[in-house]
């Protein structure tokens, strides 16, 4: 019961903090690793793409820039159904691995555009039942439906996606993408007057999306979490002292004419203690261990439960969890201890032997 009660603790405070590393990950991962560029702009036509590309090199915070094709679709397969789904097509892919890194879902190996075949995101693959080798049915406005194989499933933690390259676009479509954004990668991130200063240098542009407002929506929502994980930790922490006490209560118990017998041979109340305490610290060591483990299954549940039809959270657990896990329960378990020296001196040795006969 102490290895159960020790480990269930441990977990529980794991799990608190898992949840919010998990959630702050996800943003980090997707707007620092797997999104490389800063904006996104987007023109009135397609044949303002050029004088907005021309435009926008001109800026001296510009560093590069890459014509896409972007379009919401929708995709179906064995009746079941993703919406809102973003369709990336770049018009050069060999530089588009400097905007966005493709990496294999379950390698981590960074991929390129295949020529043939989509890459989709896992929560697509996932809602779809689908892996790769299968084939999908996508929908573009005002379109025909299209049935295209999935060639990789790529890392992806906010949003759904598919990316295809030019080729794999037109064998699939029957026709070129129309190319009307640009992916723009700036030296520093870039504020409001940046946008309208691009937005008043030409007027050929449609509209400015910056990555730094999605990656900000993810960073409230952490810090919203903030109150609720130290409460979730704090209750964890106070469910674990109840457990432990209580075991050691009832240990002492029934173990009272053993450490009756114990004192009445002459063992020092110290010694006395360190007889008890030497167990209850080795199961603590077990239970804590048990419970680095369960934490990491009780963390993938609740985050697995969490996720949209549009977000993933990766498993993550900072070291720092694990130090205050094993710091508190090193503490309660020297609070236990103490309690129960305190107690082990007040046992009146000859009521518990009298008892007992």
């Amino acid at each position: 019961m102490t290895i159960l009660g020790i480990a269930g603790g441990t977990a529980l405070i794991l799990t608190g903090f898992g949840i919010a590393s998990s959630i702050k990950e996800a943003g980090n991962q997707q707007f620092q690793h797997v999104l490389r560029y800063d904006a996104v702009v987007r023109a009135r036509q397609p044949k303002d793409l050029t004088s907005v590309q021309n435009s926008l090199k001109r800026s001296a915070a510009t560093r590069a820039t890459l014509p896409v094709y972007t379009a919401v679709v929708q995709v179906n397969q064995r009746q079941k159904t993703v919406r809102d789904v973003t369709l990336t097509v770049p018009k050069n892919p060999g530089q588009f691995d400097q905007f966005v890194r493709l990496r294999d879902y379950q390698s981590n190996h960074s991929i390129g555009l295949p020529t043939r075949g989509v890459v989709v995101s896992p929560k697509v693959a996932r809602i779809l039942h689908v892996q790769v080798g299968d084939q999908i049915k996508i929908r573009v406005p005002n379109q025909k439906t299209v049935q295209v194989r999935i060639a990789k499933v790529v890392t992806n933690y906010a949003g759904n996606v598919i990316y295809a390259s030019p080729s794999a676009y037109q064998r699939a479509f029957g026709h070129a993408p129309n190319f009307a954004s640009i992916l723009v990668k700036t030296d520093h991130q870039p504020s409001a007057r940046l946008t309208k200063r691009w937005m008043s240098d030409n007027d050929k542009i449609l509209g400015i999306s910056l990555m730094a407002d999605q990656a900000e929506m993810i960073q409230k929502m952490t810090k919203q979490l903030g109150p609720i994980v130290m409460i979730f930790i704090g209750l964890s922490a106070i469910l674990s002292f109840v457990v432990l006490y209580n075991l050691n209560n009832i240990n002492i118990a029934e173990r009272l004419y053993e450490l009756s017998t114990i004192k009445v041979l002459g063992f020092y109340n110290r010694e006395v203690t360190l007889y008890v305490a030497r167990e209850s610290i080795i199961l603590a060591i077990i239970g804590i261990l048990a419970g680095f483990g369960l934490g990491n299954l009780l963390t993938g549940y609740v985050i697995r439960q969490a996720e949209t039809n549009n977000v993933i959270f990766p498993l993550t657990i900072k070291p720092f969890a694990y130090l205050v896990a094993v710091l508190l329960m090193v503490i309660f378990n020297l609070i236990v201890v103490y309690i129960t020296h305190r107690k082990l001196q007040k046992i009146d040795m000859v009521a518990a032997l009298k008892s007992n006969d």
